[in-house]
C-alpha cells in the first residue's frame, strides 16, 4: 500500500467526517424557511382601467433555522388608483409549502377602516399552485390605500427525537385579483308580497364625485384641520344618507344628477316584502299532534315543560334534523311528516329587485332556521323584521346604509364575531344580536353617541354582554 493511496484515503475520511458533522449539526435545528427574492412581487398592477388596483410588496421574507413558535412579518399595500369603489381578493401566488404555518394580518386605511385577516392555516402544497384564496370581497374606495402587516407563525410541533434532516420549504407571494360577485339567488326560492306603504328611490352614485361636490362648499384653507374634518364628515353623511331623502322630496333636480354623481335614478310607488326563503333547509307537511306525542314518548319527557319542549322541537328544531338526516325517511311517519323536499342553497344573495320592484323589507322569520352560512342583503332594504335571520350559521353580515329598523332577535343565534350599525338605523329590537360570538361592535354616529337615544333604554340588550367600554363609536365604518 503506497503513500499516495494512504493520503487519498485519509482525505476521503476527513471529508466524510466533516459531512457527517454538518449533517448532525443541521439535525439539531428544525429546518429552514426561505422565500426566493425572485419570486416575491414588488409592484403588481392588475387588470385594466376597469380594475386599476396596484399591490406593492414592500419586504421579502428570508428566514433560516426556524423553530416551532417563530414568527415573521412583512408589509404589503393595496391602492385603488381608479375613480370608483372596487372589491378585490387577496390570494397566494406560486405557493409551495410543506410546513405547518399560520397567517394573520392587521389592516389600516388612509381614509377609512379595513378588516383584519383572522388567523388561518396556510395550505400545504408539494407542487406550486396559484390562486389559493386568503380573503375575498374586500372593498376599497377610490384613492384608498390598504396597508397590511402580515404575520406568519411557524406552528409545527414534532418530537425532538424525530429526524430533522429534511429541509422544510415555503415559497409564496401575496397577489390580488378582482372579486367577481356571484349571481343573485334564484327568485323562485323567495315568497313575497307587494306593498304600497312608502315610495322609494333606487340609484347608482359615484361617491367621489358626490363628496367632492359637498366638500367644495367649505373652501377650507390648507392646515385648517377642523374645517377639513367637518367637510369630510358632512360629505360622507350627505352622500350616504341625506341624498336619498333629497331625491324623494324633489330636493335635487334631474339636470343636477350628474353633478352629484347620480345615475340610473328610478322612483317606485310599490315595493317588495320577502316573507319566506325556501332555497335551503327542508319543506314538509307535519301533523303537530303526532310529532309532539312521539317526541315526548321517545325522549321520556315528563312534567310541565314536556309539552312546551315538544312544541318548540316540532315547530322549529325538527327542520334541521330532517335536513341533516338525523331523522331518516323511515322515521317520517313516526313524526307525522310527509311531502318532504330538501334544498341546500345556504349561501344567499337576496335580489334587490323582484318583478321590477325594489326589495325593501325582510319580513319576520323570513330566513329563520334556514341553515344559512352567508347572506348578502341588498342596499334597497330598509327594514329587517324580528327573527328574520335567527338560528342560522352566519359568521358575518353587512347591514346596508339605508336600513332603519332591525327587529327583535333579528340576527340572534348565529356565529357573528363583529357588526357595524350604520347611521340610518333608528330602531333596534332587544336581543337582535344575542347568542353570537361578538368581539367587535361599531356604531356609526354623526355628532355624538346621543344620536342613538331613539334605541331606547334597552340599547345594550341587542348586543348581549356589551356596554359603553366595548362599543366603538365611529363616524365612518
Amino acid at each position: 500500500m503506497n503513500l499516495t493511496y494512504l493520503i487519498r484515503r485519509e482525505i476521503k475520511l476527513v471529508i466524510v467526517s466533516i459531512f457527517c458533522f454538518l449533517l448532525a449539526a443541521f439535525g439539531l435545528s428544525y429546518g429552514f424557511l426561505t422565500s426566493d427574492n425572485n419570486r416575491m412581487s414588488t409592484d403588481l398592477s392588475v387588470g385594466s382601467a376597469s380594475f386599476p388596483i396596484v399591490l406593492t410588496d414592500n419586504t421579502t421574507i428570508t428566514e433560516t433555522d426556524i423553530e416551532p413558535g417563530d414568527t415573521f412579518t412583512k408589509t404589503i399595500t393595496v391602492e385603488n388608483r381608479g375613480n370608483r369603489s372596487i372589491s378585490y381578493n387577496l390570494i397566494w401566488g406560486e405557493l409551495l409549502n410543506n410546513i405547518e404555518l399560520e397567517l394573520s394580518a392587521t389592516c389600516s386605511s388612509n381614509t377609512s377602516t379595513c378588516s383584519s385577516i383572522s388567523t388561518q392555516t396556510i395550505p400545504l402544497h408539494s407542487t406550486e399552485v396559484n390562486d389559493e384564496l386568503i380573503k375575498k370581497n374586500i372593498s376599497i374606495a377610490a384613492g384608498e390605500i390598504h396597508t397590511y402587516v402580515v404575520t406568519v407563525k411557524f406552528k409545527e410541533e414534532q418530537d425532538l427525537q424525530e429526524d430533522y434532516g429534511t429541509v422544510k420549504n415555503f415559497y409564496g407571494k401575496i397577489n390580488i385579483e378582482e372579486y367577481e360577485a356571484p349571481a343573485a339567488t334564484n327568485v323562485a326560492y323567495f315568497e313575497y308580497t307587494t306593498t304600497e306603504d312608502s315610495p322609494t328611490v333606487i340609484y347608482d352614485i359615484n361617491m367621489t364625485t358626490c363628496q367632492n361636490l359637498i366638500q367644495s362648499d367649505y373652501e377650507c384653507e390648507e392646515g385648517d384641520d377642523e374645517c377639513i374634518e367637518e367637510s369630510n364628515r358632512e360629505a360622507y353623511f350627505y352622500c350616504n344618507y341625506t341624498i336619498k331623502s333629497e331625491l324623494l322630496n324633489d330636493g335635487i333636480a334631474e339636470e343636477e344628477y350628474s353633478l352629484f354623481g347620480l345615475s340610473n335614478v328610478e322612483f317606485y310607488d310599490e315595493t317588495i316584502e320577502i316573507t319566506k326563503y325556501t332555497g335551503s333547509g327542508a319543506t314538509y307537511d307535519i301533523d303537530s299532534s303526532t310529532c309532539e306525542n312521539y317526541y315526548i314518548s321517545s325522549n321520556n319527557l315528563t312534567g310541565f315543560s314536556a309539552s312546551l319542549q315538544a312544541q318548540v322541537y316540532c315547530d322549529i328544531t325538527i327542520e334541521s334534523d330532517i335536513y341533516d338526516g338525523t331523522i331518516t325517511p323511515a322515521q317520517y311517519s313516526d313524526y307525522g311528516i310527509s311531502n318532504v323536499v330538501i334544498s341546500r342553497n345556504t349561501d344567499v344573495i337576496i335580489p334587490s329587485m323582484i318583478d321590477n320592484e325594489p326589495v325593501t323589507t325582510i319580513s319576520d322569520e323570513a330566513f329563520l332556521s334556514k341553515l344559512l352560512t352567508s347572506v348578502v342583503i341588498p342596499n334597497s332594504v330598509t327594514s329587517i323584521g324580528s327573527s328574520a335571520f335567527s338560528h342560522n350559521q352566519l359568521t358575518s353580515v353587512v347591514i346596508p346604509k339605508g336600513v332603519t329598523t332591525i327587529g327583535y332577535g333579528a340576527f340572534s343565534y348565529n356565529q357573528l364575531t363583529s357588526i357595524t350599525i350604520p347611521f340610518s338605523v333608528t330602531s333596534i329590537g332587544s336581543s337582535a344580536f344575542s347568542h353570537n360570538q361578538l368581539t367587535s361592535v361599531a356604531i356609526e354616529y354623526k355628532e355624538s353617541s346621543s344620536d342613538f337615544d331613539t334605541y331606547g333604554t334597552d340599547i345594550w340588550g341587542w348586543a348581549s354582554g356589551y356596554d359603553d367600554s366595548d362599543i366603538e363609536w365611529c363616524w365612518t365604518p
